[in-house]
């Protein structure tokens, strides 16, 4: 069940403004903008962003299609090449050439949190390993 905000001892502003740890933007205005974009579904009269949930197949089926291309993070624009495997999305980043893998259960919380947020920032996701990377390609895949 989801919590829907009544009441804030400053005020939701303030919180989003000055205190919210989620909000990673930069001036008070901005930070409550994302705020009420990402969480605006919690508040009273508020509507849950109507997003279209991105189905892991097809994801997977679209990732396939860039395997051995050299591809930006969008935060960083570090490169980085993709493969799937039989457990997930592996990850090699061009500086390290160390492999990264990423579990499909991983991959469907970011899939979940997406269909809920209707966002690709970030500050709207759990964190986590392999963030940047994940959140490239959901970028990729909208387009």
């Amino acid at each position: 069940m989801l919590k829907v905000f009544e009441k804030w001892p400053e005020g939701w502003d303030a919180h989003a403004a000055h205190r919210c740890e989620g909000v990673n933007l930069g001036t008070p205005e901005e930070r409550k903008a994302e705020f009420r974009r990402v969480l605006g579904y919690l508040f009273r009269g508020g509507e849950r962003p109507s997003v279209a949930p991105i189905l892991l197949d097809q994801l997977t089926a679209f990732v396939r299609t860039l395997e051995g291309q050299v591809l930006q993070t969008t935060a960083q624009n570090k490169p980085f090449t993709i493969k799937v495997e039989e457990k997930g999305f592996v990850y090699t980043p061009s500086a390290t050439g160390r492999a990264r893998l990423q579990r499909f259960p991983r991959i469907q919380l970011y899939l979940d949190e997406y269909a809920q947020s209707g966002s690709l920032e970030a500050n709207a996701y759990h964190g986590g390993s392999n963030q940047s990377y994940i959140l490239t390609l959901l970028r990729m895949f909208k387009k």
